[in-house]
């Protein structure tokens, strides 16, 4: 419906072309996911983990789209965080070991 004429107007309800619309992208989804994770983390104060699961079950239960598939949701590492942590842990033993060798 338009709010000028009261009368529905003809195509999909514009909520339902945005919900598919996110069904179809993945990289959209994220982004909407994303827009919701964000202001979850500042306004009540959670982790990133706490906000990613509130916002991935906003997205499944408003648009049907299970955002935890994407290769950046928290639960699933990318390989550049995978990288980072492993040479972080590399480098925490070599310096125990200095520190075990002085």
């Amino acid at each position: 419906m338009t709010i000028e004429t009261g009368k529905a107007t003809p195509g999909p309800h514009p909520f339902e072309a945005l919900k598919a619309l996110i069904q179809a992208d993945p990289e959209y989804a994220w982004a909407w996911h994303c827009n919701l994770a964000v202001p979850i983390m500042d306004a009540a104060r959670v982790s990133h983990e706490k906000a990613d699961g509130a916002a991935a079950l906003i997205m499944a239960q408003m648009f049907d789209c299970d955002v935890t598939r994407h290769p950046n949701f928290i639960g699933r590492k990318s390989a550049a965080q995978a990288y980072f942590e492993a040479r972080v842990q590399a480098e925490r033993e070599e310096d125990a070991l200095a520190q075990g060798q002085s």
